[in-house]
């Protein structure tokens, strides 16, 4: 239980709270790892392997 909210609360923030970003972490709880790895997987290709862009997300990360 643990694991999905965290996976919720980071995948809703990621996404700076906004409608998709809830709608996402809504789909993170209950999907669980068969929604979190593809979204991983889609997410570090569009930071084009960026660490620091996959965990901050877009908008917070000043360095891409």
């Amino acid at each position: 239980m643990a694991f999905l909210s965290l996976s919720a609360v980071w995948v809703a923030w990621r996404h700076t709270y906004s409608a998709g970003g809830l709608a996402l972490g809504v789909a993170a709880f209950f999907g669980g790892m068969m929604f979190l790895a593809p979204y991983l997987l889609w997410a570090s290709r569009e930071c084009n392997g960026s660490a620091e862009a996959l965990l901050l997300g877009t908008q917070r990360n000043r360095g891409a």
